[in-house]
């Protein structure tokens, strides 16, 4: 005899349970949320990938800037023309919340340490 299917948690195999929930009541509050995490989530890999160019193609300045403690100074054009980059192609209901450019700047360039950016760095846009 064939084995029964198996059910997944949460899945009721069909029972009465499911019609007393109407499907748009189930489905409308999960959804935002998705989108939300996925526009987040590119919003992140954009900036990272952003910054990591920015690395990429300098490492000499990014190792004196760490030194000196002046990146900004030295990748002022590159950070300002990505920020601008950035700031185009993420949606305004994230980038007015979290800064994600700014982490990564700080990540990457700055190697987890924000005083190496130097005085003359703008800081994030948001207060996370």
């Amino acid at each position: 005899p064939p084995e029964p299917a198996a059910h997944e948690v949460g899945d009721w195999g069909g029972s009465t349970l499911d019609a007393a929930v109407p499907p748009a009541a189930e489905e409308s509050p999960v959804a935002p949320v998705g989108e939300d995490e996925k526009l987040h989530a590119d919003a992140r890999r954009f900036a990272r990938l952003l910054v990591s160019e920015i690395k990429l193609y300098n490492e000499t300045h990014v190792a004196e800037g760490r030194q000196n403690r002046d990146l900004y100074l030295r990748l002022k054009r590159d950070i300002d023309r990505s920020r601008d980059m950035y700031e185009k192609r993420v949606a305004p209901t994230v980038a007015n919340r979290i800064d994600y450019f700014h982490d990564e700047i700080v990540r990457i360039l700055g190697d987890n340490d924000s005083s190496t950016l130097g005085s003359d760095y703008p800081g994030p846009r948001i207060e996370s």
